[in-house]
C-alpha cells in the first residue's frame, strides 16, 4: 500500500490504491473525499479559520475549491482536530470551523457532503480494493500489510506530478499557506 504525505494548506487527488496521511491536525481538519465513479479519491489539510476568514485564505479557499472541483466526489468526510498536549487538556477543531466546512460544501454545489465527520490526533484517508476510508491513522492503517516508505508531496508545487512507480497525482495549493 503506498502511503502519500500532504502538508497544512494541500491537497491531493489521484487513482489508483494508497493511503494519505498529513502532519498532526492540531486546530486543522482533514478532509477525505472520494469519487466512486471514476475511483479517484483525495485530501485536503484545512487550515484553522479559512471559511471564517476568507479574505486572508482567499489562496487556500481557491485551491480547496479547486480541488473538490476536480473531484466531483460523492462523498466527503472530515476528520477534525483532536488534540491532546500531555498535561489532560483537549483541544481541536473549532465548533466554527466544523460547521462553515459542513455548510460550504452544499453551499458550493459539491454532492455528497452528508459524509462522516470523525476526530483524530492524526487522519489518514484511504481507498483499498475500491473502497474509502477515512479516521484515526492507527485505524484505517489497522491489519493493512505492505506499507511503503512514505512519499513526501509536501514540497511539490500545484499541479500534476508523477510520483515514485507511476502513479499520477495532482497538488492543489501549498504548504502552510
Amino acid at each position: 500500500m503506498r502511503r502519500i504525505f500532504i502538508e497544512m494548506g494541500q491537497g491531493i487527488a489521484l487513482k489508483g490504491d494508497a493511503v494519505i496521511v498529513s502532519s498532526a491536525l492540531h486546530s486543522c481538519c482533514l478532509i477525505g473525499a472520494h469519487n466512486g465513479g471514476t475511483g479517484e479519491f483525495g485530501a485536503f489539510h484545512y487550515p484553522a479559520e479559512v471559511l471564517r476568514e476568507p479574505e486572508k485564505h482567499k489562496k487556500t479557499l481557491d485551491a480547496m475549491n479547486d480541488w473538490i472541483i476536480s473531484l466531483t466526489a460523492d462523498q466527503i468526510d472530515f476528520i477534525f482536530a483532536q488534540a491532546h498536549d500531555g498535561y489532560g487538556n483537549v483541544s481541536g477543531s473549532s465548533a466554527e470551523d466544523a460547521k462553515a466546512l459542513r455548510k460550504w460544501f452544499p453551499d458550493h454545489g459539491h454532492r455528497g457532503c452528508a459524509g462522516t465527520s470523525k476526530t483524530a490526533v492524526s487522519g489518514a484517508v484511504m481507498r483499498k480494493n475500491g473502497k474509502f476510508f477515512t479516521g484515526r491513522e492507527t485505524e484505517v492503517l489497522d491489519g493493512v500489510k505492505n506499507v511503503s516508505a512514505q512519499e513526501d508531496c509536501s514540497n511539490l508545487t500545484a499541479g500534476i506530478h508523477v510520483l515514485t512507480g507511476g502513479l499520477e497525482c495532482e497538488i492543489f495549493g501549498s504548504k502552510n499557506p
